[in-house]
């Protein structure tokens, strides 16, 4: 069937091949919704969707609506961006807004989404999903905020990683969330993560399940496990005594730290 008798029938999809790499559908990712944008915090990817339609009587080409469809998510998409989570006090818009280096740089890049689906209705109507890769676009921001020079050196553990089990806690997704003890101390946070790897990956791993390959990627297969107690800021999660005194006899190996090899689980 040709795609003209496929418009006629209802619509044509084109996909972008970045679409082909699917997520393992098996384990559901941790989302957040932002201004009509979804964040996939395991993939770090904003997702969102806009469409056009042609003004009644208009015989305006398809090609023509799917600009408007893309002029008008733009922005959109962009608002959306500026409000997604880099630690539990700071936005991207705040970063951007305060005119740093890192937030100029963030600014003159947040272009760089691009359309992974597109939808022609038979009706003329056009709708677009179009992606930010948030890994790429702020990670500036990561390494900025990384430790520099030589990496620590510590007791070697035989722990290959450490996983937080923080479901139930409603906690959000943020670029850099903090792992505190039960009095408040920070235990884990992005300056403990050096430069080289903030150029690498994020300092978590987020995902919904601990058997998600993707948490075995990162802590190992011999993690130490751990339970949040509690949340602060929406994104900070919070340990109990017994559980803080473990960690921090476990992260006297500072590579487990330095390289970021925690994994947090959290509700989708």
């Amino acid at each position: 069937m040709t795609p003209a008798t496929l418009a006629l029938v209802g619509l044509i999809t084109l996909a972008s091949p970045a679409t082909a790499q699917a997520a393992d559908p098996s384990f559901a990712p941790v989302t957040s919704q932002l201004a009509g944008a979804s964040v996939d915090w395991t993939h770090m990817v904003l997702t969102m969707s806009d469409q056009a339609q042609p003004a009644p009587g208009s015989h305006a080409e398809l090609q023509v609506t799917e600009q408007q469809a893309r002029q008008h998510l733009g922005p959109r998409l962009l608002e959306a961006a500026g409000r997604v989570q880099l630690d539990h006090a700071t936005t991207v818009r705040d970063l951007i807004d305060a005119r740093t280096p890192v937030g100029e740089h963030l600014g003159q890049e947040s272009s760089s989404w691009h359309v992974t689906e597109t939808r022609y209705h038979s009706s003329g109507q056009v709708e677009i999903t179009a992606e930010l890769d948030l890994a790429t676009w702020l990670r500036p921001a990561a390494y900025a905020g990384a430790a520099d020079g030589d990496p620590p050196r510590g007791e070697r553990s035989s722990f290959t990683g450490i996983v937080i089990d923080a479901r139930g806690l409603s906690a959000q997704g943020a670029l850099a969330p903090r792992l505190l003890a039960s009095d408040g101390d920070v235990l884990y946070a992005l300056d403990q993560v050096h430069e080289s790897i903030a150029r690498k990956r994020t300092m978590v791993q987020y995902v919904t399940d601990p058997a998600d390959p993707l948490a075995f990627a990162r802590a190992g297969a011999s993690p130490l496990l751990l339970r949040a107690a509690d949340l602060h800021s929406d994104v900070d999660l919070v340990l109990s005594v017994d559980d803080s005194i473990r960690f921090q006899t476990v992260s006297r190996d500072a590579r487990l730290l330095t390289e970021a090899l925690v994994v947090l689980v959290l509700d989708p």
